[in-house]
């Protein structure tokens, strides 16, 4: 349909409806000094504010008044919080440094969102405006992983249990990790392959979910064995 790039390289892009109009726009985030930009379905730039290597961008309502916000990494290892006309409204420096970062809730999958990173063998969980809300012991998961994770509800008479994967695509490696409600490490696997997407479902109507793992060609599955 459209292509839109060039130098310097395009690090990360998503979509939204920023301007609340039901047609969605654009967000990119560029290597070197190109900045962050705004397309609106057709590819064509709104706008553009500087800012240099945004590692990853996302979409979300920060203070819950029915405005996506953008939210982006930085070269500096900050977290930048901007309005649809990309203005700074926040920036902070969390303790690790902040690049590739995913959206996730937590305890459960009804409370709010949070900034998920992995990054010095713990997986962290930050506020939008840069504070710790939790952290998880991440054995071997070092510095250059992606994460992702989800609460999942494995068994019906115990709290939602948090997994997170943690993908390595440049060594076609990754690492699943699930938590009990004291954040505890209760379960821990290196996979052969890149797996970049988590969720949980009910797959039948008795309630426990099965955690279900996103990889090259195929979807893991896992459930609580129950002998």
């Amino acid at each position: 349909m459209w292509t839109y790039g060039g130098m310097p390289g395009v690090d990360d892009i998503t979509a939204g409806n920023i301007n609340r109009n039901g047609i969605l726009e654009f967000v990119v985030g560029f290597n070197g000094a190109g900045g962050v930009r705004l397309l609106d379905r057709n590819a064509k730039e709104k706008w553009k504010q500087s800012d240099r290597n945004v590692w990853h961008v996302e979409l979300v309502d920060v203070n819950a008044d029915g405005s996506l916000e953008i939210i982006h990494s930085n070269a500096a290892g900050e977290m930048i919080v901007r309005d649809k006309e990309g203005k700074v409204v926040h920036k902070a420096k969390p303790g690790p440094y902040f690049s590739h970062f995913s959206l996730c809730r937590w305890p459960t999958k009804k409370a709010q969102q949070y900034a998920l990173l992995a990054e010095n063998d713990i997986i962290w969980l930050f506020d939008f405006f840069g504070k710790s809300v939790a952290q998880f012991d991440a054995p071997i998961s070092g510095t250059l992983g992606h994460a992702r994770g989800t609460p999942t509800k494995i068994q019906n008479d115990h709290p939602e249990y948090f997994a997170a994967v943690v993908e390595f695509s440049n060594w076609n490696r990754s690492i699943l990790y699930v938590y009990g409600s004291d954040k505890k490490l209760v379960y821990q696997e290196i996979i052969p392959e890149a797996c970049a997407s988590i969720t949980s479902l009910s797959l039948n109507s008795r309630g426990k979910e099965t955690l279900l793992l996103g990889c090259h060609g195929k979807v893991w599955k896992y459930s609580v064995f129950d002998g």
